[in-house]
């Protein structure tokens, strides 16, 4: 091989290189933003589910709380109980 066909190949071989790492990268940058945005949802979803289940437990300890009289009441009928049990 003379000198001008080596360097053709040694060009040749430097500009399939470039390209092959070009799209290397391209496709790497390809599966890093799916994957991102793969993550970003999942986070979006376990977030609304999360705030949901925040809300429900609100609403569930709220309908569940006793009123002020309800509460007196229980107070009281417990006093009852333990008043009873310790004259057995």
């Amino acid at each position: 091989m003379n000198k001008s066909q080596r360097k053709c190949s040694d060009n040749k071989e430097d500009e399939f290189r470039k390209r092959l790492a070009n799209q290397l990268y391209k496709h790497l940058e390809q599966i890093e933003d799916t994957s991102l945005r793969d993550i970003d949802k999942n986070l979006v979803e376990l977030r609304r589910q999360f705030n949901k289940q925040n809300q429900q437990s609100k609403v569930n300890q709220s309908k569940q709380a006793p009123s002020p009289k309800e509460k007196n009441f229980d107070t009281y009928s417990s006093n009852s109980n333990m008043l009873t049990k310790s004259k057995d």
